[in-house]
């Protein structure tokens, strides 16, 4: 998932971190409450994110995602972590979310290609698409994708990521697209993306169908200069 970005002389803040919880029966609430006082608490921007429409709604459950961002290097990750091993008080404070959850995992990202944010920008909800490229495509694919989100006249803001290659096994890219209204999204997707003639391209450099998630954001957090 993306994260709302901000400035660092010149730079932008190009890492981040994802939490991703499945939370027990009947605490759903707690999670997500919880989540966001987490995040809340820290000095970074991100946001909050609740499923409501999962890729696969018969097999899937219901998914809290925390995003936790503004970070220029993978040191700076390291900085992060290495702050709440030594403050009990927040680790335990995250293990308390765990046990509500059914499970609970991490991933750190990166984000390619950045862009500002939008100014005067509140999105309510992220469409997330995970793409697997074919083999070699995939520099390709971000310029495509980077053409296509220029050209895009809808005020959905578009984010590409991938897991740092480094560190875990790459999930493929995925390309978040956030929105003010469920209305935003469904005419961004028959106007800009199903009729765009750059459809054609995209589906010969990806392997597979993109797998497709839409979540409401409950708390969205960004830097001060962003």
């Amino acid at each position: 998932m993306g994260v709302p970005g901000k400035s660092n002389g010149g730079r932008s803040m190009t890492y981040f971190i994802n939490t991703w919880r499945t939370p027990k029966n009947g605490n759903l609430f707690s999670v997500t409450d919880a989540s966001e006082t987490s995040l809340r608490n820290t000095d970074h921007p991100g946001n909050i994110t609740v499923t409501l429409a999962p890729s696969d709604p018969i097999n899937r459950s219901l998914m809290v995602v925390g995003t936790v961002g503004g970070f220029d290097t993978l040191g700076e990750i390291e900085d992060f972590h290495d702050a709440i091993l030594k403050d009990g008080s927040r680790y335990s404070a995250l293990d308390r979310i765990s046990s509500l959850c059914d499970h609970t995992n991490h991933s750190i990202s990166e984000i390619l290609k950045f862009k500002d944010w939008p100014t005067n920008f509140t999105p309510k909800y992220v469409k997330r698409d995970l793409i697997t490229p074919q083999s070699g495509a995939l520099p390709e694919l971000l310029d495509l994708l980077s053409e296509w989100r220029e050209e895009s006249t809808s005020k959905v803001h578009w984010v590409f990521s991938q897991t740092v290659q480094a560190l875990s096994m790459a999930e493929g890219l995925r390309v978040s697209h956030f929105a003010e209204s469920l209305e935003e999204l469904l005419q961004f997707h028959s106007q800009d993306i199903r009729e765009n003639s750059r459809m054609k391209r995209f589906g010969e450099l990806i392997k597979n169908p993109p797998t497709r998630a839409t979540s409401r954001i409950t708390y969205f957090k960004q830097g001060a200069s962003s």
